[in-house]
């Protein structure tokens, strides 16, 4: 039977850097966490509250500057 660290040491957890750059524009600009889900060919950023996520609406293509990404940004109130 193999053990855990058999099964999972050779696997790459580190974030995408994508998740870092998002969560760290939002601290500093709203003081705020948020949680980020990755895709393919988006990105959804869920925040705790509506007004949140209409003030990061109004600063989204700094965002997908910083980002250097094609992906398609998602906010979403979770």
């Amino acid at each position: 039977m193999q053990s855990l660290q058999d099964i999972f040491g050779n696997k790459d957890f580190d974030q995408p850097p994508e998740i870092e750059i998002i969560k760290t524009f939002i601290r500093k600009k709203f003081s705020s966490d948020a949680n980020i889900r990755i895709q393919q060919k988006s990105i959804t950023i869920i925040v705790s509250s509506a007004s949140l996520a209409g003030a990061l609406r109004q600063v989204l293509h700094q965002l997908q500057k910083e980002l250097e990404t094609d992906k398609k940004l998602f906010i979403r109130i979770g």
